[in-house]
């Protein structure tokens, strides 16, 4: 009668279930953020008195969500009918996210120019994007995507502004949130150890089968 080993049948009962199981992702992966900006103030045209600052946002959050970039403030001295104008005024927004299961980090440029007037009494400003608007890196275990939604410049008769971007995340092989990932996992490389030994007793098996009439 043919009799299986102990520890061959431990083995192939543990290579089993390691293999068998799946891993798990967050379908709500949590980030912390900040954000940089240069310059911090948009100075106004020539020997114009008025700036825009930039005044950049920070903190935690979940994907998906939409985080605050930069808030937005007209100061100026000119009283009308003097303007301050702003032409093609660059800016640039940097992005530092850190994945908080991985403690890994990314980092996504945005860049824009500002156009228009202000003065005490209105503002008649503009912003547009140059390049990419959405951007997406590898951070831990997920594709985060980060995308610049429309700025709400200060208008007439209001100084205050800002510019927003909405977060995402998906697992980068593709699956869904809360499903299995097909990263490689400790059961794998545990697998590819235990092949060679594995191997040589399934050919002792299959003989052993074949010597007895079990075939």
């Amino acid at each position: 009668m043919m009799r299986w080993s102990g520890r061959t049948l431990a083995a192939a009962s543990a290579l089993f279930w390691l293999a068998a199981s799946p891993v798990h992702a967050d379908p709500t992966p949590s980030f912390s953020y900040s954000w940089d900006q240069s310059p911090a103030t948009i100075v106004a045209d020539g020997a114009g008195t008025g700036s825009i600052s930039l005044s950049v946002g920070s903190g935690t959050a979940s994907a998906p969500s939409t985080i605050v970039a930069a808030n937005l403030s007209v100061i100026t001295s000119a009283i009308a009918p003097t303007l301050d104008t702003y032409t093609n005024k660059a800016y640039q927004l940097t992005l530092s996210l850190t994945d908080s299961a991985s403690g890994q980090s990314g980092s996504f440029t945005f860049n824009g120019l500002v156009n228009g007037s202000a003065n005490t009494t209105s503002s008649n400003l503009t912003n547009t994007y140059v390049g990419p608007t959405t951007l997406t890196d590898h951070i831990g275990a997920y594709n985060y995507t980060v995308e610049l939604l429309p700025a709400v410049m200060p208008s007439i008769g209001v100084t205050q502004g800002g510019i927003s971007a909405q977060v995402t995340a998906a697992l980068y092989n593709g699956g869904p949130p809360g499903g299995s990932s097909s990263s490689p996992e400790p059961s794998a490389l545990i697998l590819a150890g235990l092949g060679v030994p594995l191997a040589m007793g399934w050919r002792r098996l299959r003989a052993t089968i074949t010597r007895f009439g079990f075939a």
